[in-house]
């Protein structure tokens, strides 16, 4: 279990909360956490996937600040058998192995969902911060290339994608600025 980036209370803050870059690991077997090289950007609502041991983190919201809020097109990839689980939490992080940037999407995007596929990377929906999106990007590792595909039929965030015999389904989430909003209608 992974816990990447994501958002933390900061009274310093104008908006009160930073996004972190930290990564951080719960090891099952010894019941604790580990400390994890952490993420060369900060990023929340982020999409993430592992291939082949690898972990795939990708757009979101962050950028280097904490502060500094941009939907983001930029992917970054651990792979996960050059850390020294048993270093200890300094070397692990200092002299281990870094998050390494890989070719960002087409478009900065965040909210969105990613599923693996044969090997590649898929990411549909979320939002650029103007507007929802019905776009999708497939990435392919074996030639570091991003390509758009076929668009949803609607816009779409926060859905959940799935590969099920050799298709991707994109399901739920939410279509409006206001799908989130539980109440009465006024």
């Amino acid at each position: 279990l992974y816990l990447i980036g994501g958002e933390e209370t900061d009274a310093e803050s104008p908006t009160g909360s930073r996004t972190v870059n930290r990564v951080t690991r719960y090891d099952c077997e010894k019941k604790s956490w580990i400390t994890v090289p952490s993420m060369q950007l900060a990023r929340r609502w982020s999409g993430s996937i592992v291939i082949d041991n690898k972990i795939f983190v990708i757009g979101g919201i962050g950028g280097k600040g904490g502060t500094f809020e941009k939907r983001l097109d930029s992917m970054e990839m651990l792979d996960l058998d050059s850390v020294d689980w048993k270093a200890s939490k300094k070397d692990r992080n200092k002299n281990g192995p870094k998050w390494k940037m890989l070719t960002p999407m087409s478009t900065p995007r965040s909210s969105h969902s990613v599923e693996v596929l044969d090997g590649n990377i898929y990411v549909v929906g979320g939002g650029d911060g103007r507007e929802w999106l019905c776009t999708a990007e497939c990435y392919k590792p074996r030639t570091l290339r991003w390509s758009n595909i076929a668009s949803l039929n609607v816009k779409r965030w926060k859905c959940g994608l799935v590969a099920v015999g050799g298709a991707l389904y994109a399901v739920g989430g939410m279509d409006s600025p206001k799908a989130g909003h539980w109440g009465l209608p006024t």
